[in-house]
């Protein structure tokens, strides 16, 4: 049996858009399946991230990641002017959070103009 160790697990953002896309149309496992992994999202403790950088009361669900020098998120947005999904990844920046901040809200400010 061989051993997965955290340090050598590999993603990208292309790979977790994809995964949110299929929760998002139903298609990850199965419908129900998805819809419980969305309602998962959506109860997302720590949104101090890509949720932080939008206007107050949009609603989205979300998933962090952190790890020595990683700052991660990923999002579903439900705003008046679309649903988006929104992965953002970062490496060795000590302005990491702050920076996912402010992606995300040049992306919400985009489809919502």
């Amino acid at each position: 049996t061989k051993q997965v160790w955290l340090y050598e697990s590999r993603t990208t953002v292309k790979d977790c858009g994809h995964i949110l896309e299929d929760i998002y149309r139903g298609q990850l496992v199965s419908k129900s399946a998805s819809k419980k992994m969305l309602n998962y999202l959506k109860q997302q403790q720590r949104r101090n991230k890509i949720p932080s950088g939008l206007p107050y009361g949009v609603k989205s669900a979300n998933k962090t990641g952190e790890i020595r020098g990683y700052e991660h998120d990923a999002a579903f947005v439900f705003s008046d002017g679309a649903d988006y999904i929104i992965v953002v990844m970062t490496q060795g920046d000590g302005n990491a959070i702050a920076d996912i901040r402010r992606i995300s809200r040049m992306v919400y400010q985009y489809f919502n103009k």
